[in-house]
């Protein structure tokens, strides 16, 4: 022991540049609420706490996200939780986390060891919610969950992309086909004239259209506000370096959607 009689095994380990000393620090929070003997010690506050301290406050480094799916953080604490939380009790926060904890399954080539966990209802509620808080976000420039709007903006743009590159898992194709769907032709003001030529070619099309038009999904308004977004950002002579990179992010998405037999058809 040493003067102030803790035991070295004890004393918080420390490099030059500190990482070590992080690492710790996620490792015994999770110890704590989610991979104790004690079981999982659920609160929203420690899931804001982590994204203001280890994800926002580390810049979303990889190596801080590399980190939390180590620990399970989405399994064991994130999607755990919020399967048994009623909706209006979820967080910004807890949403964003969920989604970026998916995409860096995605960009391990691991996101597949995520969808059994997301079979069902649950992840219909979830894209819901996402749809829901895209739209504030596109409206407005205010933070999102802790992230500033861009690094929202962002974030779910590369869970649309993760989603719509899976679209075999059957919860994930019914909640995102209906958003790529015929009902984005009623958003074409300027070319409504080549619209109704389709129709009068293929009258069935004007039949499904009208079927759609009657039921009205939230999300049918998601594509045409990104892409509105999309291009205004293009034409603004202010962009920054990370404007540029969600705009590449986007026409990313872009590609997916056109690459693809079930979502280019319209």
């Amino acid at each position: 022991r040493g003067r102030g009689g803790k035991a070295a095994s004890q004393r918080p380990k420390a490099t030059a540049d500190g990482k070590i000393a992080e690492m710790d620090d996620i490792e015994i929070l999770a110890n704590k609420l989610w991979l104790g003997d004690k079981g999982v010690r659920w609160s929203d506050e420690s899931v804001v706490n982590i994204m203001r301290t280890h994800i926002v406050g580390k810049q979303y480094t990889r190596s801080s996200l590399q980190t939390l799916e180590r620990l399970q953080y989405f399994e064991r604490y994130l999607w755990a939780n919020y399967v048994s939380t009623d909706d209006s009790l979820v967080s910004d926060a807890h949403i964003m986390s969920i989604l970026l904890m998916a995409n860096e399954k995605y960009q391990q080539g691991v996101i597949t060891s995520m969808w059994p966990l997301m079979e069902g209802q649950a992840f219909g509620r979830l894209f819901d919610r996402v749809v829901r808080m895209t739209t504030n976000i596109l409206s407005s420039q205010e933070a999102v969950g802790l992230m500033d709007n861009l690094s929202a903006r962002s974030v779910v743009v590369q869970f649309l992309i993760a989603c719509f590159g899976s679209l075999e898992t059957e919860s994930v194709r019914n909640a995102c086909m209906p958003i790529s769907s015929l009902a984005l032709w009623e958003y074409i003001d300027d070319t409504r004239v080549l619209v109704e030529k389709e129709f009068e070619r293929m009258p069935q099309l004007r039949k499904f259209a009208k079927h759609l038009r009657k039921k009205k999904n939230a999300g049918d308004v998601l594509l045409p506000a990104l892409l509105r977004d999309f291009i205004a950002m293009l034409f603004d002579e202010e962009n920054t370096v990370g404007r540029l990179a969600y705009c590449t992010k986007f026409a990313e998405l872009l590609v997916d959607l056109e690459s693809q037999l079930a979502t280019r058809r319209y």
